[in-house]
């Protein structure tokens, strides 16, 4: 878990700050207790130490690929991530890209170029992001790997994987995801904010060796239990 105290704002403000939240007392967006004068991007800091480091390697069954989780996805981090990605605070996905930047740094592999895994057009123009994109830039300008945006998610069909069960989710990932020119060759990084059957990742991973990528492996935020 990197040292979120200094990088993060979880610091000391001034009187104004202090007079300000006496008045108009905010609270954390995850536990509820009051901020005080030491908080971060809307969290306390015991929330933000209670998340826990959970450095877990997952084997996909594509071309020998593997996944890297960094955090444990329990209910502390279902609230990260919904606030982050619902809540449209892409300020969140800072801190993200930081805890998931010390698991890359514990892996072996050194890709020649990042991709992030494509939302939902719709979700992308309704939220004005992509949250693996947010997190992905932090990893890319960290290690000076560049990152490219080789994958694309189709229109149709016009489904959420969220309430599928993993055959179906196994069969819509198939239709709808494609690729771009540009990965022959390389060495491909997909990070996304999270994992739960692993059948995108399969599917990226699987599209990624179809283009004539020589090793592909995964980094995720967090892998839920499915």
């Amino acid at each position: 878990m990197p040292n979120l105290a200094r990088p993060y704002g979880l610091r000391r403000f001034a009187l104004p700050w202090l007079m300000l939240d006496a008045a108009l007392p905010s609270r954390c967006f995850s536990c509820r207790t009051r901020l005080g004068s030491t908080q971060a991007l809307g969290a306390c800091r015991g929330c933000w130490m209670s998340l826990s480091p959970a450095l877990e390697v997952t084997p996909i069954p594509v071309g020998g690929a593997t996944v890297t989780s960094a955090v444990h996805y329990d209910e502390l981090a279902r609230r990260y991530l919904l606030r982050a990605k619902f809540g449209r605070r892409r300020e969140l996905f800072e801190p993200m890209g930081a805890m998931i930047l010390a698991a890359f740094r514990s892996v072996p592999f050194r890709p020649s170029c990042i991709v992030p895994v494509p939302s939902h057009p719709w979700m992308t123009w309704s939220r004005g992001f992509t949250p693996s994109r947010e997190i992905a830039r932090v990893v890319s300008r960290s290690t000076g790997v560049p990152m490219r945006a080789l994958l694309y998610r189709r229109w149709f069909p016009w489904k959420s994987f969220k309430r599928l069960n993993r055959s179906a989710r196994r069969t819509l990932a198939a239709r709808a995801f494609g690729h771009l020119p540009g990965l022959h060759g390389q060495s491909v990084l997909l990070i996304d904010d999270l994992m739960t059957s692993g059948n995108t990742l399969a599917e990226c991973v699987r599209l990624c060796s179809q283009a004539g990528a020589n090793e592909i492996h995964g980094l995720v935020w967090a892998k839920a239990v499915f």
